[in-house]
């Protein structure tokens, strides 16, 4: 082991390409390499399990059990002697091992590795980030951090979408979320796991053959559309498949993937069961975290977020890593800081205050270790966790921030009224005019009518140099004029134009 760096990075041994990235990342970095011994998805819903179960009172014990695990992992290294520590893993919350004894990050060594370091190195050199931040809150606390936020990136000159109290709804979340350009976004609501329903579905599979699918069902609801319609996310944790428990040695040994993979199916084309029934739960269903929107809860699953970009999130709910964590990496998330156990409120507030007070003029991951030193509650330190990479930033927000996001949801109108005219499914027909509407909704809502004419002129200005016509016009001519026929209105009948 070489002590001579100022960066470590360790890998779980894994007979895949992570460990040649990993090995390659360590180089290009300069960082030493620890190779540990590899990890279980079993090893891992162990420790999960665990951390699901700590409390108020027993979250020292039960800590000093998980440690105990982690030391025959890393315990032969003397992290204290680095300067930061990359941990690539299975799932692992390392940080939590070793106490965070140096400012410690986490990158999830699956699906995709290669596109995870690609991305934040990325973001830290193409230099076009859109000064945009999404603040979620359905006010669920007496005392929380979200005025402390508004406040903050407005001093940062950060465009602040604000979804609070009854705005903080299913179906805004589900929208802005995974359509809205960001930078980041913070989540400051409940989280833990949630009531629902246990179905037992009999279904036939392509050859005709039934077969019994069982599983419990968390389920997230909008209010009612002007369609008169509720959508609604169901989150499925599966239970039994033909009597035999689910990831089981037996059911694996029957070979009924092709089964499995038909029931999906069915559900995708709507086909219906032979036969269903549902049974309410009156107890939180194991698995089913999710986030408290203002009137029902939302599952977290993404399959894009920030109008496909690559955003920090920062889930500051209670157990806010589990699940939700893969979920919102998966779907794009350069950075994501959650929790590992159920969080204090107080101490969720003086965190994030910390957090988002240095993140001006410090890298992520330094300012989430200094935010984790002033947790002074036994119970509660070492609670947070960090995944993303130890350069990652929150960028200045530019001058023309306004324009870049604009710009963003146009290419984004324009990419889906593109994609209309190529797709034959009438459902993925349908889900795309849907979000195109909620695209033209922001820009009719969000912005002001001179904001979007601006935006507009530049790009007629940037099109007429760039095909080199002759100046005949320009935005400050163009604005003169609309100053003498009446701003107001010129403004109006501009937009409408631009809009339409």
């Amino acid at each position: 082991m070489q002590y001579n760096k100022e960066h470590i990075l360790a890998i779980e041994e894994a007979n895949d390409i992570s460990n040649v990235i990993a090995i390659n990342y360590a180089f290009a970095i300069d960082s030493s390499l620890f190779i540990a011994p590899s990890t279980t998805r079993e090893e891992v819903e162990s420790v999960e399990n665990k951390l699901k179960s700590i409390t108020s009172s027993n979250a020292q014990p039960i800590s000093n059990e998980i440690n105990e695990i982690f030391k025959r992992k890393i315990g032969s290294v003397d992290f204290s002697k680095f300067k930061y520590a990359t941990f690539i893993t299975e799932g692992l919350p390392y940080g939590l091992g070793i106490k965070n004894v140096i400012p410690i990050c986490h990158i999830l060594r699956y699906p995709n590795l290669g596109q995870f370091l690609f991305n934040n190195i990325f973001y830290e050199n193409i230099n076009y980030n859109f000064g945009s931040a999404l603040i979620f809150s359905p006010l669920e606390f007496p005392d929380e951090e979200t005025n402390h936020l508004i406040q903050k990136f407005s001093l940062l000159n950060f465009f602040s979408k604000l979804l609070i109290n009854e705005k903080a709804s299913f179906e805004n979340f589900e929208d802005y979320t995974a359509n809205f350009p960001y930078d980041i976004l913070h989540i400051c609501s409940h989280g833990g796991e949630v009531d629902g329903y246990y179905t037992i579905e009999k279904f036939k599979d392509g050859y005709g053959k039934i077969h019994i699918i069982e599983y419990e069902e968390a389920i997230g609801f909008s209010t009612v559309d002007e369609n008169n319609k509720i959508k609604t996310m169901q989150l499925d944790i599966f239970k039994k498949f033909d009597g035999y428990e689910w990831g089981s040695e037996e059911l694996e040994e029957k070979k009924l993937d092709y089964a499995i993979e038909d029931w999906a199916l069915n559900h995708q084309k709507k086909i219906k069961p032979v036969e269903i029934k549902r049974t309410k739960i009156d107890r939180p269903i194991e698995g089913s975290f999710g986030i408290r929107c203002y009137g029902s809860f939302h599952p977290g699953a993404f399959h894009y977020i920030a109008n496909n970009n690559n955003p920090v999130i920062f889930n500051n709910s209670c157990v806010s890593w589990f699940r939700m964590g893969d979920n919102f990496i998966f779907a794009g998330a350069r950075c994501y800081i959650g929790t590992l156990w159920e969080v204090l409120n107080s101490v969720a507030v003086e965190f994030a205050k910390t957090f988002y007070d240095s993140i001006k003029s410090k890298p992520l991951l330094l300012a989430f270790w200094e935010s984790n030193k002033t947790i002074n509650q036994e119970n509660y330190q070492n609670i947070y966790i960090f995944w993303g990479t130890h350069f990652s930033t929150l960028q200045p927000s530019p001058k023309d921030s306004i324009e870049r996001i604009i710009d963003n949801i146009m290419l984004a109108l324009f990419l889906w009224q593109r994609k209309i005219k190529r797709i034959e499914s009438d459902e993925v027909r349908d889900n795309a005019k849907k979000i195109i509407k909620f695209l033209i909704k922001v820009l009719r809502n969000d912005f002001s009518k001179k904001e979007i004419v601006m935006y507009k002129i530049k790009q007629l200005s940037w099109a007429f140099k760039k095909a080199k016509l002759p100046k005949v016009r320009n935005s400050k001519l163009i604005l003169a004029d609309m100053s003498k026929s009446g701003t107001k209105r010129s403004y109006s009948d501009l937009h409408n134009k631009f809009i339409n």
